[in-house]
Parts: C-alpha cells; structure tokens; sequence
C-alpha cells in the first residue's frame, strides 16, 4: 500500500499502530479520536457483517456462515493482537453468534453479553482490570448499554443519534482520561459527530475492500489505491491541522 495509506489499513485492519508518524497519532490524540485506530466494536461488526452478507450473496447457507464466523472470531482476536478492546467486542459478537446459531437470541442481552465477557476476561486476566484500554472500552459500552432506551428516541434522525452516542461515550470515557492523562480535548465532541461516520461508512469498508481487491487482482488495484492515497493525505493534512488550533486541549 502507498505511504499514507498502508499505516491507517496496518490499524483498522490488524490493529497494528507502529508505522504511523508521530504528529499524525499525536493529533489523533489531541482531538479525541484515537479509538477510531484502535480495533474495537465498531470494527469487529462491520468486518463480521461484510464476511456474513457477502457469503450469502455467494450463495453459502446462513449456517455455514454463523459457523465460519464462530472459527473465524477468535483467530482474528489472536491476529490483532488480543487487545482488551478487540477481546470484548469478539467475544461479545462471539456470544451474540452461539446463541444466534442455536435460537435462543431472545433469552439473553447485550447486558448479558458484556457481563459474561466481563466475567470471563478477569478470571483469566485479573490484573487486566488496570489496563486502560480495558478500562474505556468496558466503561464506554456499558454506558451505551444502559442509554439504550434514551438513544432509542433519536434513532429516527441519523445525526441526532450519532450525537447523543457520542456524547453517552464522552462522558463515560472523561473519568478514564483525566485520571491517565490529565487533559480532555475540548473539540472531541464535535470532529467524533464527523469522523465516527466517515469511519464506519467510507474508510473502513473501503479499507477491508482495497485489501481483498489487492490480494486477488495484484496490481489491477492500483488505481484505486492511488485513489486512496490522495483521500488519505486530505485526510491527513486535515486533521493535523484541527490538531493545531489554540485552546484544542483542556
């Protein structure tokens, strides 16, 4: 993958961070969406959603697909590294495909979900709780759980939605921050209401795609990832640049 690409592809799709420029993840930092590169919920559901659906664009059974996906979730969680975030959300989506394969969705929920994987992480890994990665992305996800009612009543306008889950997130995630780092970004709010969706809807999906069309067709894909290169050096420039603005930081 060309220069400005590769690194953002290495995080959203295996979790690995270490070839990004300096300034460039201090200024995800600064603004508050640094999990955005961190392997999480929103990156386990759609990636499980697009192997599911396409299998069964293809024609595979649904139950086939529920059972490649059971294999297929714990190798994943192994090859990104097992970070507490990514072990909560597979293993969640994990509980959520057992029961799903066996007909019982309706006798349990997400409440269920998150207590179980909460449960079984400590008794592996106590010391686990300290962590804290595992600390933000339990806390944030049971807050999220426990608004779920009061979300519910903006899930007919998009934007109304994604702003009060954001805000549900910053909230929760604030305690977190200000113990471990001793600053809030001030703009957070605000560029999580636009990053979050061009994430989950654009660069995500198209991430997942250019890696699949470059691993069948070879350089047959260049083209769209020279495409890619120039969206990403926008993007870049872009967000080192609201990183720069006075009084970004509390």
């Amino acid at each position: 993958f060309p220069q400005e690409t590769a690194p953002i592809a290495e995080a959203l799709i295996f979790g690995y961070r270490h070839s990004f420029e300096e300034d460039l993840l201090d200024a995800y930092e600064k603004l508050g969406i640094v999990h955005l590169l961190a392997i999480s919920g929103l990156h386990v559901s759609l990636l499980t959603g697009l192997i599911f659906y396409s299998g069964l664009r293809i024609g595979i059974p649904r139950e086939k697909m529920i059972d490649f996906l059971i294999a297929f979730l714990p190798a994943y969680i192994i090859l990104t590294g097992a970070s507490p975030s990514v072990v909560r959300a597979g293993l969640m989506m994990l509980i959520v495909l057992l029961f799903s394969r066996r007909g019982e969705n309706k006798y349990w929920s997400a409440m269920d979900g998150i207590s179980i994987v909460f449960c079984f992480y400590l008794f592996c890994q106590p010391y686990i709780i300290y962590h804290i990665a595992f600390q933000l992305s339990f806390l944030v996800t049971f807050f999220l759980i426990l608004s779920g009612r009061l979300l519910k009543k903006y899930s007919s306008s998009y934007l109304f939605f994604l702003a009060s889950v954001t805000f549900v997130s910053q909230l929760a995630s604030i305690p977190v921050l200000l113990w471990n780092f001793y600053e809030i970004s001030l703009f957070s709010f605000i560029v999580n209401i636009f990053y979050v969706p061009l994430y989950s809807a654009i660069v995500l999906p198209a991430l997942l795609m250019l890696f699949v069309a470059h691993l069948l067709f070879g350089k047959m894909a260049d083209p769209l990832l020279s495409l890619a290169e120039l969206f990403f050096s926008l993007l870049n420039n872009g967000t080192k640049g609201l990183a720069q603005l006075p009084f970004s930081t509390l």
